[in-house]
């Protein structure tokens, strides 16, 4: 097939049918459109591979040979170019000659010769020094060739008199230091005019303070003056010792509360329950006879702030939330003292209940606050269901209570011991009473006192049921937790 002989510039159209008149002419258009011509069919030229690669391994392999040109490699190296390009094909680094650790350190044969020729042509100055009684001079010795012989193109006295001047020479460089009145070159300080010493200048004298004229500040900074290093030594002591009183208080407190705790002898608990209770964790399937017990309370007390009864499915929507934020919630239960059921077994009954829950938010600033609560069933009032579910709940979110025990609890877990499954700084109880009996709080006052709880609070006719004024009395407790601040969050 023919070819054109002419090159179709690259990214050009193919020719406008314009100006194509003949069949040659769109032949040969199409040709050029299509094919390469041989110019550009032609392979790049092939690099030297002496010039971007290392010397030869075979170049190298004899240690001696090496060491006999002074590190330069092959021989015809060592007046033309005396090294190599480090950069492979693809312009990176190249690998290293596998003999690269048995090659000897490069040495320049005309290193001493450059010294020579230099040595040669520099203005030698050699003068005899007056150095008698060298090791009884306090002086400095300066060798006199050290005056310079001119300085700016100026003798060197004259450059320093101008700068001594109130009006410096234009163009001159201006000292880094400002010389005064008083300001003498070192070639002016020789001890003699043959003398290679200069004398060293007077140490000023500097008034410190006269201890007997000192006030107190001033003899307490001078005591306390223990210089860079002492200061820095002094510094880091107190340091340490802060950290081991630290961990020693630490360590005391760790012990106090196992020492406490290993001899505590537990009084005689003089209300033990009247009743054959134990105590145990909440279930879902006791929320029915915990709603009879709660809307009693709400039906016909003041402990109460709710209005309506509660439902089954609201007390269990409450114990969900307490459960899930690792919060104690517990029943006292009579063996036996419900009712029948159909396969004449004895059912257990819910004779109390009691539950802590989040004074606020578990995520609030008030996470380490818990607010208590507990019920009675009416007819148990005055039997001890209520110390008991006290005893265990105190237990469980006070890590340094030591229960009184005297009455069986069942369930295990890890947030059923000391301290519970959270970390609790304080306990609250808002106590509501009627406004007209406030005899009822002084004795709720003394019988909470039986776990440290405080009365901190009183606020009167807070609210109103039943016809008649409610106030609300509230008390806490500080548990013995203890809480980093910089941690709690």
């Amino acid at each position: 097939m023919p070819t054109s002989s002419k090159v179709r510039p690259r990214g050009g159209a193919v020719a406008s049918p314009s100006y194509i008149n003949t069949a040659s002419d769109k032949s040969k258009a199409l040709q050029r459109s299509k094919w390469p011509t041989a110019a550009e069919q032609r392979p790049p030229p092939k690099k030297d591979k002496r010039s971007i690669a290392w010397a030869s391994t075979n170049e190298h392999s004899d240690p001696e040979s090496a060491r006999a040109d002074n590190g330069y490699g092959a021989a015809k190296h060592r007046k033309g170019d005396r090294g190599y390009q480090l950069a492979d094909w693809n312009g990176d680094w190249a690998p290293a000659p596998v003999d690269w650790d048995i090659r000897p350190s490069f040495q320049d044969s005309d290193f001493l010769d450059s010294v020579e020729i230099w040595r040669k042509g520099s203005e030698a100055s050699i003068e005899n020094m007056d150095i008698t009684d060298f090791e009884n001079y306090d002086e400095e010795l300066v060798p006199h060739a050290w005056i310079p012989k001119s300085i700016n193109g100026r003798p060197p006295q004259v450059w320093w008199n101008y700068h001594l001047s109130p009006t410096p020479i234009p163009g001159d460089v201006e000292p880094e230091i400002p010389l005064g009145p008083e300001s003498m070159p070192f070639w002016l300080t020789f001890t003699s005019p043959t003398s290679q010493y200069i004398a060293q200048p007077p140490t000023p004298e500097v008034d410190g303070i006269n201890p007997d004229e000192e006030d107190a500040k001033q003899s307490q900074a001078r005591i306390k003056d223990y210089g860079s290093h002492d200061a820095a030594v002094f510094y880091i002591n107190k340091q340490l010792r802060r950290k081991n009183r630290k961990s020693e208080r630490r360590k005391q407190e760790r012990t106090t509360v196992e020492e406490r705790k290993t001899n505590y002898v537990a009084p005689i608990n003089p209300h033990q329950p009247k009743v054959n209770i134990y105590l145990r964790p909440a279930f879902p399937g006791d929320m029915q006879q915990i709603k009879s017990i709660y809307n009693h309370h709400v039906q016909f007390t003041v402990f109460c702030p709710e209005g309506r009864p509660r439902t089954a499915h609201q007390m269990l929507e409450r114990f969900q939330d307490i459960a899930e934020n690792k919060l104690p919630f517990l029943v006292a239960v009579e063996r036996g003292g419900g009712n029948i059921n159909r396969k004449l077994q004895q059912v257990d009954k819910v004779v109390g209940f009691a539950y802590a829950d989040d004074y606020n938010d578990i995520n609030g600033m008030y996470r380490y606050a818990a607010e208590l609560e507990v019920f009675t069933h009416p007819e148990y009032f005055m039997k001890g269901v209520a110390k008991c579910l006290m005893d265990k709940m105190m237990y469980l979110l006070d890590p340094d209570y030591v229960e009184r025990g005297g009455y069986p609890f069942l369930g295990d877990g890890p947030h059923l011991g000391s301290g519970g499954g959270r970390v609790i700084g304080t306990v609250m109880c808002h106590v509501p009473y009627d406004a007209e009996n406030p005899n009822r709080i002084t004795w709720v006052a003394k019988w909470l006192g039986q776990w440290s709880f405080e009365k901190i609070g009183d606020i009167p006719n807070l609210g109103i049921k039943l016809n008649r004024h409610v106030n609300l009395a509230i008390f806490h407790m500080k548990t013995g937790a203890r809480i980093d601040p910089r941690k709690a969050m």
